[in-house]
């Protein structure tokens, strides 16, 4: 009771609600792996809401998701100045003041939901039960919003907090990780609704009944997400008789592109592709040949060591096209090739969604990548490759797989030659101990829930695993080691999930259901028994 008057007393100074918020940013940035408290994330949401709440003008609203935001993604995000000190030489200099500007604009998708929520409690004059689903709502829509604009960057959604909850997480397979992030907006932040009413307005019978349904939901959901789990299939049911091996070469950044040690880097991989039993693919992680691969013949012979007799390598290199008579004629992709053992390319991806000022940059500022002085071309989009004998997969480059809904080819959905698994390769040594691999580990996990698709995951420093398609980690191979782990191909979840059915339509779905929430409680309430937040 004590605490909830301090908080409230905070509310009334500028600099108490900047101090809250930001607190309450970072708190809740401590909800996501690898450290995984989830127990902050309630006292932050609540915390959150009740200053947007309880906010005067729009302006204050706007500051109060500002700071929330800039919390929040300085503790998330912290992870990508490691990447400038990789050649600190030339960039180390900048890190400050690119992680200060990619907090501060990230930080406006939070100041979108203050000021959307603000604006339809003073236009519709809300009372705080449908002002917490229109924040939820809010919440959703302004996730969606940042997983595409500026070419997207859904880093640390709301639902990925549930990967350390299986049950929970199973959820995502029916409205993905939108759907997640819904349920714990609203499960989390009613709290403060209900202690608002009893403490200072001494009537709480439909927020006590509201907050008993929601955490009921939220009790159904992990009963459901157990059962799931429980009768998912096990042993052969489970597995295709392919034996996958996922190598981990762990080579630094800083020494990836060294022109005197690529080869030795090709050799230490190869040696751990051949080494024990015999699998029947071998995976590589992104940009393990630092060669262009496609045109070099010899270069092709010698990676092929690496194949196993009658199965195929899965690798990430460069490649080069030259379009003679084009304007920009040379290109350069970021790609993934299926080798056989005679080192012919039966097939490749592009890599489509480039990093930008990693893999390209619009204003010529210059990379932080050591390949190449111009930009990576993008690819046409997702696709779907196969090999004899091999189930078909859907490749992902690096952060490809931290975007929901777009990790397969939408339209092979209905289709019987959907694929079978996801493959993300990538290089997250950019990134060092830091937080970014293990969240980056994460995503990939919740993709498997949402899409039902097992994923194979090779990074070259780690964390290279194999999830299974209820999200589940099999096996991995710990961050900043050498070596490799040899794994069955899981077989996907045998019905589609719905998410792999609506996709990112479900956001859609979940902004109508809240909205009809705010609506019906608005109308139960007999439009609102408080002033307007311009008058209170």
């Amino acid at each position: 009771m004590r605490l909830f008057r301090l908080i409230l007393t905070a509310f009334n100074t500028t600099k108490g609600r900047a101090c809250l918020l930001v607190g309450s940013g970072l708190l809740s940035a401590l909800a996501f792996p690898p450290f995984g408290l989830l127990f902050l994330l309630p006292p932050a949401l609540m915390v959150f809401l009740a200053v947007v709440s309880r906010a005067k003008t729009v302006k204050q609203a706007s500051w109060s998701g500002w700071f929330y935001g800039l919390g929040f993604f300085t503790l998330s995000l912290y992870w990508v100045g490691e990447a400038f000190l990789v050649d600190s030489a030339r960039h180390g200099g900048l890190m400050p003041f690119a992680l200060l500007a990619l907090c501060s604009g990230m930080a406006l998708f939070f100041m979108g939901v203050s000021v959307l929520t603000w604006s339809l409690k003073a236009l519709f004059r809300l009372d705080d039960l449908s002002v917490l689903f229109a924040f939820a709502g809010c919440w959703v829509l302004f996730e969606w919003l940042r997983s595409w604009v500026l070419t997207g960057f859904p880093w640390n959604l709301m639902g990925q907090v549930w990967v350390a909850v299986p049950e929970i997480l199973q959820f995502g397979s029916v409205f993905g990780v939108w759907g997640l992030s819904a349920v714990t907006v609203l499960a989390f932040s009613v709290p403060w609704v209900f202690l608002y009413s009893c403490f200072v307005r001494r009537s709480f019978g439909l927020e006590l009944g509201v907050l008993v349904l929601l955490w009921g939901a939220f009790g159904v959901i992990y009963l459901w997400g157990g059962l799931r789990l429980e009768t998912a299939p096990t042993g052969p049911d489970a597995f295709h008789q392919k034996i996958v091996r996922v190598v981990q070469p762990n080579i630094l950044q800083r020494e990836k592109w060294v022109p005197e040690l690529r080869r030795g880097h090709l050799v230490n991989q190869i040696a751990l592709s051949i080494e024990g039993q015999k699998p029947d693919l071998v995976i590589w992680p992104e940009t393990a040949v630092p060669y262009v691969l496609a045109h070099n013949s010899t270069l092709k012979q010698f990676v092929a060591r690496a194949v196993p007799e009658s199965g195929y390598l899965l690798t990430g290199a460069p490649r080069y096209e030259l379009r003679r008579g084009a304007v920009n004629s040379e290109r350069f992709y970021n790609s993934l090739y299926i080798l056989n053992r005679k080192g012919d390319i039966l097939d490749s991806y592009d890599k489509a969604h480039l990093v930008p000022f990693g893999e390209y940059t619009p204003w010529d500022m210059g990379k932080l990548t050591s390949f190449g002085q111009g930009n990576f071309t993008p690819g046409p989009g997702p696709q779907t490759l196969s090999a004899p004998g091999i189930p078909a997969f859907s490749p992902l480059i690096c952060y490809e797989i931290i975007f929901p809904g777009t990790v397969v080819k939408r339209s092979v959905i209905a289709q019987t030659n959907r694929p079978q698994w996801l493959l993300n390769i990538t290089n997250d040594a950019w990134f060092g101990r830091s937080s970014g691999p293990w969240q980056h580990l994460s995503m990939a996990q919740l993709r498997a829930v949402e899409e039902g698709l097992p994923v194979l995951r090779a990074a070259n420093t780690g964390i290279s695993a194999a999830i299974d398609g209820y999200g589940r980690i099999l096996q991995h191979y710990p961050l900043n080691e050498r070596g490799y782990f040899d794994q069955k191909l899981p077989r996907p979840v045998r019905k589609k999930t719905l998410f792999s059915v609506l996709g990112n339509s479900s956001v859609a779905l979940l902004v109508i259901i809240l909205a009809c929430c705010v609506g019906v409680l608005h109308r139960l309430r007999g439009g609102t028994r408080e002033s307007s937040p311009s008058q209170s």
